[in-house]
């Protein structure tokens, strides 16, 4: 099983921008790496652009596992 999560952004206008990620939503997993290694706008931009994904690692970096439902 998997503990999906939404990763997302406060844009204007008050609206969240999300992406999907399939694999450790927890706190201790995707809220860990995401507090820990995407602090920086540009790096975040990144992330957002590769849109859902399967897991989330500790780089910004295309996955052959991406979901990609677009």
């Amino acid at each position: 099983m998997s503990t999906r999560c939404l990763i997302g952004r406060k844009i204007e206008n008050n609206k969240v921008e999300y992406i999907y990620c399939h694999h450790d939503g927890y706190l201790d997993g995707v809220g860990e790496t995401l507090k820990t290694y995407y602090t920086n706008n540009d790096v975040i931009d990144k992330l957002m652009s590769l849109g859902d994904l399967s897991s989330l690692g500790k780089e910004v970096e295309s996955n052959p596992d991406q979901w990609n439902y677009n």
